[in-house]
């Protein structure tokens, strides 16, 4: 039987493990509840942890794909720190190893295109740590024949996680204005569309970034999000006197726009979602949908 186990049954895994509902599913969770506008977990099996102790690995012998969704905390990878020598042990006996990593480990590109062989020179904290993630789990692959993939994704947005919600629940006070700074995002059903392809085709030791057709900036995403919604949107701030978040801040310390022609022509993946434009829609659908299941 195929299987499937998640470390972080997160957003991205819980949706490529409802993709499947006959394989053997199983991950981790956190312990706190999770929000009741996430998908549901509930079918799959879980390993409950609150800050991640090592469990029994042999209830890893169960499975032969793996993917590792939990970012690093302070500094280090959980699962390398557990489970390093429990996945050089099995090394190519395991089918697929999927390591979800972030376009932050490039760094600031000044607003230039970058693909998977750029330059990597991550500024933040967590970008160093992600690169280092990748290094570790790289090197798996490189001495013990572990099929291992890196994707490093763009900023995640989809179904009850998109600006669309943070505007209806008036989470927005204002938006915040760095002319000429790009981002790239990905939406949740591309991130899986590429997942699953490797799944069944595996390609062992690449990288892929995850990005869709059109980098922009923040304010131009925002700005469509509220038209969208048929609201005016606040006002902007300039970066430089925006109170926000450290983790916000983060996002605007880098500039670069994420190409993704390898997953094109190597996956054969053609979007669903080619911009924010269609994936907004995406996400206002679900939002008008569920409105009316609630009616």
């Amino acid at each position: 039987m195929t299987s499937l186990f998640c470390f972080g049954l997160g957003y991205v895994a819980q949706h490529l493990a409802n993709k499947h509902p006959f394989w053997r599913c199983m991950g981790t969770k956190q312990a706190k509840p999770l929000s009741e506008n996430r998908f549901s977990i509930s079918p799959y099996e879980t390993v409950i942890f609150n800050e991640f102790q090592q469990f029994d690995p042999t209830i890893l012998d169960k499975y032969n794909q793996f993917l590792i969704s939990i970012p690093p905390i302070k500094g280090a990878d959980l699962v390398l720190k557990h489970y390093q020598n429990y996945f050089k042990k099995r090394g190519s006996s395991i089918r697929w190893v999927g390591y979800l990593s972030a376009t932050n480990v490039y760094g600031d590109h000044d607003g230039a295109w970058v693909d998977e062989t750029a330059t990597t020179n991550p500024t933040t904290i967590n970008g160093r740590a992600r690169l280092e993630a990748e290094k570790q789990w790289l090197s798996l692959y490189e001495m013990h024949h572990c099929p291992v993939h890196i994707f490093r994704l763009s900023s995640i947005y989809g179904p009850d996680r998109s600006p669309l919600e943070k505007i209806l629940y008036g989470k927005v006070t204002f938006l915040v204005d760095k002319t000429g700074h790009f981002f790239s995002r990905i939406h949740l059903y591309d991130i899986c569309r590429v997942l699953q392809a490797t799944l069944e085709q595996p390609r062992p030791g690449q990288i892929f970034n995850l990005a869709d057709d059109l980098p922009a900036e923040y304010t131009t995403v925002m700005e469509y999000a509220y038209a969208l919604l048929g609201e005016l949107p606040p006002p902007k701030l300039p970066l430089e006197s925006a109170k926000i978040s450290p983790a916000f801040l983060e996002y605007f310390k880098e500039s670069k726009r994420i190409k993704n022609s390898k997953i094109k022509q190597e996956l054969g993946i053609s979007l669903l979602y080619p911009t924010y434009r269609e994936g907004f829609q995406n996400c206002l659908d679900f939002i008008n949908d569920k409105e009316q299941k609630n009616i």
